[in-house]
């Protein structure tokens, strides 16, 4: 199966599965994204085929979108973070290799964020990045010890950034003068698109 976000209506998402054999498909829930051409609703399946993350920004006014925890089987769902008000919320949401923690940004000019997840319940969020000028895109090694993003860091041009389990200053991949975001790291771990 593949999961998919289909805009239904200016502000609406349906989160459809589409079996790749016979193209069939399901409509599992739908959220609700208030600026989606800026942010589109968060969508990623975890490895283990358990759970899909998505990010939903309730209905009452400028209320901060979260992220749920979705069943793909039926549908049910579980909100497991609860960010700042005014905030953009939390978006971008990724799972780790392992299926047992959440990489997403924290605000429109945030930084990574990570949390555990626990069956439906998730621990209280960590950042991982500090003083960044912005996350946008990021990718985990197949090992689950190396997440390389997007940042401006402390610079005016974005660029492609690593950190590895232990560290705390993230290093620079990509050349100063290169502008990229959104990173995906080959699952050998031999090359980066961006």
């Amino acid at each position: 199966h593949i999961a998919l976000l289909r805009q239904e209506s200016a502000s609406g998402f349906a989160i459809v599965l589409v079996d790749t054999r016979t193209r069939a498909e399901h409509v599992v829930r739908t959220v609700v994204q208030l600026s989606p051409v800026l942010i589109p609703p968060a969508l990623d399946w975890s490895p283990n085929g358990e759970w899909l993350v998505t990010s939903e920004q309730p209905v009452q006014g400028t209320a901060p979108a979260h992220l749920l925890l979705v069943s793909p089987t039926d549908g049910r769902s579980w909100v497991i973070t609860d960010p700042p008000n005014g905030s953009a919320g939390d978006l971008e949401a990724r799972f780790t290799p392992d299926s047992k923690r959440i990489l997403f940004r924290r605000g429109g000019h945030g930084e990574l964020m990570v949390l555990s997840l626990n069956g439906t319940t998730a621990s209280a969020p960590a950042p991982v990045t500090f003083h960044n000028g912005g996350v946008r895109g990021f990718s985990v090694s197949r090992d689950g010890k190396t997440i390389y993003f997007g940042s401006q860091r402390e610079s005016g041009r974005f660029g492609i950034w690593r950190i590895r389990e232990g560290e705390t200053v993230p290093a620079r991949v990509t050349p100063e003068g290169l502008p990229a975001i959104s990173p995906a790291i080959d699952p050998l771990g031999r090359s980066l698109a961006f």
